[in-house]
């Protein structure tokens, strides 16, 4: 039985984890935005690609059971979870992957302030897609709160048409992204986000091969962009 110390520790957890994630977002348009001279597609290819040689390195040097685990439960799924499995987990990859470059655009192309409206509009999003996608319940002072956020929201939004276009797609992109991750039960998430970053690889490298553009060799470059994979991507 569930004490009342335990779940008010269960619960603070969560609710921590709920400050840092869009502290840390909040953050990150500032290394981004010292990236300004390189190209969107430069970022995102070394983000990537850093992130997912960090992250399958720490699981198979530090966590070779939990992928063990994974494996094991994931064969013994019936075929039709594992087919419902793979196509989620490759539409998941597909959603992160147009959310990180739409940011990255959106950060040195169009805006900071549309970059940081559109993690104002990602909880909403993921509220509203949570309530009406996965059925789960929401009392009445949660709906009167999301009603009044969505107002706020709007009143905020009477700017440029351009620049709310580009936040709403960003913060729906990781809205659906995290809907989905509600939906993939049963698997560490750091394993699942290793093989979605594993995919996201796969969408580049043609690219990379067809550009064959120049590696960069500025330090600020890298250490940066290693920042973003370390500390805004993985952690």
């Amino acid at each position: 039985m569930i004490t009342k110390e335990q779940d008010t520790e269960g619960r603070g957890k969560y609710f921590l984890a709920a400050f840092l994630g869009p502290l840390i977002w909040g953050f990150m348009a500032v290394p981004i935005r010292l990236l300004k001279n390189w190209s969107a597609e430069d970022i995102l290819h070394y983000r990537i690609i850093l992130a997912v040689s960090l992250l399958w390195l720490f699981n198979i040097v530090f966590r070779k059971a939990d992928i063990r685990a994974d494996y094991n439960y994931f064969r013994q799924l019936p075929k039709n979870n594992r087919t419902k499995i793979t196509y989620l987990t490759l539409i998941s990859a597909i959603l992160l992957f147009a959310n990180w470059y739409t940011y990255i655009y959106c950060i040195n192309s169009i805006s900071v302030q549309a970059g940081a409206f559109a993690y104002i509009l990602c909880p909403l999003i993921t509220t509203a897609a949570g309530y009406l996608i996965l059925k789960e319940n929401l009392n009445i002072a949660q709906k009167v709160s999301l009603l009044i956020a969505i107002t706020g929201v709007c009143m905020l939004a009477t700017g440029s048409l351009t620049e709310v276009l580009w936040s709403l797609t960003i913060g729906s992109l990781y809205a659906f992204y995290l809907v989905l991750q509600r939906i993939i039960q049963g698997f560490d998430k750091l394993n699942m986000l290793a093989i979605q970053l594993a995919i996201c690889t796969l969408f580049i490298i043609p690219q990379m091969l067809v550009d064959q553009s120049p590696i960069p060799q500025d330090s600020t470059f890298w250490t940066v962009t290693l920042t973003i994979a370390l500390l805004f991507t993985i952690i």
